[in-house]
């Protein structure tokens, strides 16, 4: 791969300024995408800042949902995640069905990224302190009871896998250090 000089990556940020997508400009000049992407928003290359500006802000000038050179998920992804959300199914195995992190489908599923849909799909709640509620939640209540009915036959790795947790979340359900609100 060639690397990058500074005639390229003022073209870049001359091109991604004009509405070109840094992942078409990555394919077009035969370089990583992270790389071009990083020189195009002023991640480096940062003396050359008063000559092109970088793009900041969103990457790629205001480019949303699929059209976004970074997108993982499409639209229709987003929608249906969001409503499995709502429905109380954890983010975990959504983020795991769909092929990404969970910080991504978080992000996704309470609006935070995506928030063009919010009308059409309404983000799901990040909710506050507490039992299912909590912010950083990847289990429901529902599951903490699976977790802990399942214990005594199969091993703290596998539910450990199955639900998304590391295996010290899953020891900590059992001997009721968390979740303790619930049975």
């Amino acid at each position: 791969m060639p690397a990058l000089e500074r005639g390229i990556v003022l073209w870049a940020r001359r091109q991604s300024h004009a509405g070109a997508r840094v992942s078409d400009l990555a394919k077009e000049l035969g370089v990583e995408y992270e790389t071009l992407l990083r020189a195009v928003n002023g991640a480096t290359w940062s003396y050359l800042d008063h000559i092109v500006p970088p793009v900041r802000k969103g990457y790629e000038l205001g480019r949303k949902g699929e059209d976004h050179g970074g997108a993982t998920l499409t639209e229709e992804q987003v929608i249906a995640a969001r409503r499995r959300a709502h429905a109380g199914e954890v983010r975990g195995r959504i983020a795991r069905d769909l092929g990404v992190s969970v910080d991504v489908i978080r992000a996704a599923i309470i609006g935070k990224s995506w928030s063009h849909l919010n009308e059409v799909a309404p983000p799901a709640p990040n909710g506050g302190p507490g039992g299912s509620n909590k912010g950083n939640q990847r289990l429901t209540e529902n599951d903490v009871r699976q977790i802990r009915r399942r214990s005594g036959t199969e091993p703290p790795k596998a539910l450990a896998q199955e639900f998304g947790v590391t295996p010290n979340t899953v020891s900590s359900i059992v001997r009721h250090k968390t979740w303790r609100n619930v049975e």
